[in-house]
């Protein structure tokens, strides 16, 4: 959110957020705001987006939306992601006398992710896809769920898995296979697995799989996004 404290409206008013290193940006979650970097803009690119219309002085305030997903990289222990942002108009009515408060900052600290994935794997068998992955520990994890999409994005992703694949693991990890029968031989899909904690919490892991050409598919490292 942003408020003009200052008596005199500001126009031209541009806000300028910078992506947190460990994150990429995410344009389609960030929506109705538009930002002027594309989306999967990597930490310390420049983001900007204008607000329409002026901002009246005296109290004057509105809201935009900035999204950005945490790196595939695991964060190891307690890590903390900062966000800064900040905003500045054209100067057409006098320069800000309050300049000094144009920056904001904001840090959140991540735990460490519930479980331990070691890998995640799809391949072609007959008519359908086998997704498999294996867990290293599992940390209250209470099972998982799949999602595909056949166009790469996540907001027309599909929940393929009707019920709940309840967690085999603990502190040793286990190994899951679940038959995805709904697929056409030469779609291109995205899978993600998405990890549900007992207090509710979900994890996920994306996995990219390139369009078959001998029956077997491609996988990419797994991407995960809390």
């Amino acid at each position: 959110t942003y408020t003009n404290v200052g008596a005199i409206a500001a126009t031209g008013v541009v806000i300028t957020e910078t992506v947190p290193l460990h994150t990429s940006f995410d344009a389609a979650a960030s929506k109705p705001t538009v930002w002027s970097c594309p989306s999967g803009a990597v930490g310390g690119a420049t983001c900007t987006t204008t607000i329409a219309g002026a901002v009246a002085g005296g109290g004057g305030t509105g809201a935009v939306r900035f999204v950005a997903k945490v790196d595939a990289t695991p964060l190891q222990g307690q890590q903390p992601i900062l966000n800064r942002a900040a905003i500045g108009d054209d100067g057409a009515n006098g320069p800000d006398p309050t300049a000094n408060n144009n920056v904001g900052t904001a840090t959140v600290t991540l735990s460490p992710t519930a479980i331990t994935l070691l890998s995640f794997t799809a391949t072609r068998q007959g008519s359908m896809i086998v997704v498999q992955w294996v867990t290293g520990s599992e940390q209250n994890t209470w099972g998982f769920h799949l999602f595909r999409s056949a166009d790469g994005r996540r907001e027309h992703a599909l929940r393929v898995t009707p019920q709940l694949i309840l967690s085999a693991g603990r502190s040793q990890g286990a190994a899951y296979r679940w038959e995805d029968t709904g697929v056409r031989p030469d779609e291109h899909y995205t899978y993600w697995l998405q990890e549900i904690e007992f207090d509710g919490t979900a994890t996920e892991y994306a996995m990219d799989v390139a369009r078959p050409t001998t029956g077997a598919y491609q996988v990419f490292v797994p991407v995960s996004a809390r």
